[in-house]
Order: C-alpha cells, then structure tokens, then sequence
C-alpha cells in the first residue's frame, strides 16, 4: 500500500474526499433516522434537526472544496474549478455526476427541514440522492454495474442510518429528563440492528466478492489489503453495537452512569466511521480491485 507513503497528495485528497462523503451521509442519515425511528418531541429533545441543517451546510463546504483540490490535481490550477468549460465537461463524467447529485441532494435536505423541522419525511428525497450520490464514483463503474451500484447504495443506506442516530442518541444521553427518549430510540435501533447489520454484511461481502473474485486473491494486493481493513474496522463496529445493545441500552432508564459510557462508546463508533470512510477514500480513488497488467 504505498499509496499510504509515497503519494501524500493523494492522501490528502482522500482525506478531503472522505470528510465530504462522511458528513454528507451525516445529513442524510440523520434525514432517515428522524422518518423511520422518532416522533417531534424526542427531535426537539435530540436536535437532530439542527444537525441535519448543520451537516448539510458543513458538507456542502467541504464538497466544494473537494472539487477545488481534484480540479487542482487534474488540471494543475485551483482556478479551473470555476472554469465554465470545465464544469460542463465535468458534469458528462461520473465524477461530475457525483458532485452535482450529492449538492443538489443536500440542497434539497436543507430547505426542506429547515422549512418544517418537524416534518422530516419531506427531506427524504433529498437524503436518498446523496446516498444514491456516492455509488456514481469508483468501481461500481466495473461490470456488472446495475448489480454493483444497488449493492453499494444499499450497503451505504443502512451504514447512513447508522451514522445519523450516534449523535441525537449522544445529545439524548446527557438530559436525565430525556433518557427515557434515548432509551427507546437505542431499543428501536438495536432492534432494526438485526436487518441493518446482516445487510451491510451481506451487501459488502458480496460486492468484494465481485469486485474481487475468487478469495485466494485476497491477500495479494493493495484493493484486497484495504477490504481487510474495511473489514476489520467494521468488525470493531460491530462490537462496540453489541455491547451498546446488550449491556449499556439496558441500564439506560435505570442508571446516570449508563448514558456517559453509552457517549463514550457513541464516540468510538465515530472515530471507527471515520477511519472506514478514510479507508474508502484511499480504495475508491487510488487502487484497482483487480491487480492491473505488467
């Protein structure tokens, strides 16, 4: 993996890439979490739209700044970003597409929440073009593409999800008024942890196999190092849910001290999310999955 040493620019850039990507998916998660799992109190209570709002401004920021550095990168010159000829040649390739979707998206998240806060649903449109935004960049362009772009969209979806509840749960936590409202959402996701995990796993594992192909290959080059990296991170993911779940959930209505370590494992989950968007970054815009020849 010497793309870790010998390129920093390129580090840079996926650094860049990754935090955009990331709290862009921070918005639109929280969109989908805010629909499917609370009710306008407990979003008073949590904020969660304000951090719809707030990711969503941050994330448009930080896309724009990504495409300022690629177009630094491609055409030696941050100017060219706002070339108008650029732009609109840009906009005829994946790379474009992805920028224009995930802004527009992220447009729409915005004005629809901070339009009704207490309406969520009516972001949702908003929220599934910037998930659908990712899957137009990277291998998913590999063949079978159809089968490749569903797999990553619903693989990013339920990882979303996951994402937006962390920090509403967090903010719940440190009221003790509100920790019977922090106790259900925590119940409602661990229970809708039995779909979302088995099919993130599912979807992953059978998008690297694709990508892949036969697993003997797993070991041998730099795509394959960085899926075992993936891997393991989300296997800690995992880990730290299922103690949430099983051990820190349960004393939520109970116990003061159960709402801290459920913040401190809340952070930990983040900096593993993080860590994975990074590894992500790397994979998507600097390796092949399949070794290239000669």
């Amino acid at each position: 993996m010497d793309i870790l040493t010998d390129n920093p620019a390129a580090l840079v850039a996926a650094a860049i890439r990754a935090l955009s990507v990331g709290v862009a998916l921070l918005a639109a998660g929280t969109v989908l979490v805010n629909t499917l799992w609370m009710d306008a109190d407990a979003m008073r209570a949590s904020g969660s739209p304000r951090t719809a709002l707030s990711a969503s401004v941050v994330a448009v920021v930080a896309l724009l700044v990504d495409w300022v550095n690629t177009a630094r990168l491609l055409y030696g010159d941050a100017g060219s970003a706002v070339d108008p000829l650029i732009i609109q040649s840009a906009l005829d390739t994946p790379l474009g597409q992805f920028y224009a979707v995930a802004l527009a998206g992220l447009a729409w998240l915005f004005f629809a929440t901070i339009g009704a806060r207490t309406l969520p649903y009516l972001a949702v449109p908003g929220a599934l073009a910037v998930i659908a935004s990712v899957g137009l960049v990277g291998h998913t362009l590999d063949e079978p593409r159809a089968l490749l772009y569903a797999l990553l969209t619903l693989h990013i979806g339920f990882a979303a999800m996951w994402m937006g509840v962390l920090m509403p749960l967090s903010r719940l936590t440190r009221q003790p008024r509100n920790r019977g409202y922090a106790a259900d959402l925590a119940e409602d996701l661990g229970r809708g942890g039995f779909v979302l995990l088995p099919s993130i796993a599912l979807a992953a594992g059978y998008l690297g196999w694709l990508l892949l192909g036969q697993p003997t290959s797993v070991p041998t080059h730099a795509y394959a190092q960085l899926m075992l990296v993936k891997v393991l991170l989300f296997l800690a993911l995992v880990a730290v849910g299922a103690f949430n779940r099983f051990v820190i959930v349960p004393r939520l209505h109970d116990s003061l001290g159960a709402g801290a370590w459920l913040r401190v494992t809340i952070a930990l989950e983040a900096l593993l999310f993080a860590a994975i968007l990074l590894a992500v970054a790397v994979t998507t815009d600097n390796v092949h999955p399949r070794p290239l020849p000669g």
